[in-house]
């Protein structure tokens, strides 16, 4: 959905609207992405319950990724 999509009723204003949520996770590749006009940030990399029980993202790797209007 596009960020222009949500702007007006019936949606609530809301800044959770990623493109990429990660939480929890390990080893993580992301590259060469284009993420445009989402309602939140492009990448969100948050806590949570990972596979090993670890409560946060560890070895992220991000390369060649453009956000642009997030």
């Amino acid at each position: 959905m596009r960020k222009e999509d949500y702007r007006q009723p019936p949606y609530m204003k809301a800044e959770w609207r990623h493109y990429l949520s990660l939480r929890g996770c390990q080893g993580i590749k992301v590259y060469g992405l284009r993420l445009a006009s989402s309602g939140g940030g492009g990448i969100d990399i948050g806590h949570g319950a990972g596979e090993d029980g670890s409560p946060h993202c560890q070895n992220i790797h991000i390369k060649d990724v453009v956000c642009d209007d997030n």
